[in-house]
C-alpha cells in the first residue's frame, strides 16, 4: 500500500504496517468533512502520529501531487475541505 504520506524511504521503514487507515486531510474533529476530496490513505503510523492536527500547506501539496500520479485524467486532485 502506499500512503500519501510516505516517501519511499519511509515506506521502506514502516513494511511492517501494511494496514492504510482512510484519513481526513482536515480532521473530521475540527470541522473537516467527510468527502472524498478531503479523503487519504495513511499507514497506520503516521495517521496516528498525524492525530487531529491541521495539516500544512507542505502536506496538503504533498498529498496533491501524490494524487496526480494515480487519479484518472481530468478528475481534480486538490484537497477540498469546504
Amino acid at each position: 500500500i502506499k500512503a500519501a504520506a510516505c516517501s519511499p524511504a519511509v515506506v521502506a521503514t514502516h513494511r511492517r504496517a501494511r494496514a492504510a487507515h482512510a484519513d481526513h486531510v482536515y480532521p473530521y474533529s475540527r470541522g473537516g468533512p467527510t468527502v472524498l476530496s478531503n479523503g487519504a490513505a495513511l499507514c497506520a503510523y503516521h495517521n496516528l502520529r498525524k492525530s487531529d492536527r491541521i495539516p500544512s500547506p507542505w502536506y496538503v501539496h504533498r498529498i496533491e501531487q501524490s494524487r496526480r500520479s494515480y487519479y484518472p485524467p481530468g478528475v481534480d486532485p486538490t484537497v477540498r475541505w469546504s
